[in-house]
């Protein structure tokens, strides 16, 4: 990414383990900062989708190594009239070949969003990717209390840190009427995958947030061949 050594900001090429930037930021009451960004084309991050790789492997990592983690993906992409995803070439859009639908890829990054609390950026092309990763990296070298003095409407409490899923909200989170607010009530409730799964409609109603029509479609959904 060539262009960032015009941007003003410090450079230092070497290997990190996760991500592909990373710096220090400051964060509230002055605290340090780790922050990392995972850069991805639009290609790249459906070919980690389905492989698993990163959920399985890089975010992980990201999130054992930094305190703030960026997902910054390169690309424009659309969707069909049939909802397939559609890949801007630079002359033409080009079919995914894939059964994934835009819409799956709407939820996923949503769930990266509010599961993970995985920052999501997009850009366009290199240009804007380098001026994505530079403006990233300003906003974090201002001290933090300052972000808020032209407007306020909520500040996360970064030192509370972030919440990995574990395997049963990722299983729940793929259910009827499981919003990611009823994730850790179904955690708390169940004591395993197995327990989840083989619950009555009775014993699903018993999550605070779920009722009677929600329980039903969990249990028809997971009845469901």
């Amino acid at each position: 990414m060539s262009p960032l050594s015009t941007m003003g900001i410090p450079i230092r090429k070497e290997r990190i383990e996760y991500g592909d930037a990373a710096f220090i930021g400051r964060g509230p009451d002055e605290t340090v900062l780790a922050v990392g960004i995972e850069y991805k084309s639009v290609s790249d991050l459906l070919q980690s989708w389905h492989d698993g790789r990163l959920l399985g492997h890089q975010l992980p990592g990201m999130f054992n190594a930094y305190g703030v983690v960026y997902l910054l993906i390169e690309g424009i992409i659309s969707a069909d009239v049939d909802d397939r995803i559609r890949i801007w070439g630079g002359k033409r859009w080009d079919l995914v070949r894939s059964e994934t639908k835009y819409s799956n890829l709407v939820g996923w990054l949503e769930s990266l969003r509010h599961l993970y609390r995985v920052h999501v950026l997009t850009s366009a092309n290199l240009l804007t990717t380098c001026v994505q990763v530079a403006s990233t990296y300003r906003w974090w070298q201002k001290p933090y209390e300052e972000h808020g003095t032209a407007v306020t409407i909520h500040k996360p409490d970064l030192r509370r840190g972030l919440i990995s899923p574990t395997r049963i909200m990722k299983v729940a989170a793929t259910f009827p009427g499981v919003g990611s607010e009823k994730l850790l009530d179904i955690e708390d409730k169940f004591g395993s995958i197995r327990e989840m799964v083989n619950a009555d409609a009775t014993t699903w109603r018993e999550v605070d947030g779920i009722g009677k029509k929600t329980a039903e479609a969990i249990v028809e959904y997971l009845e469901a061949k």
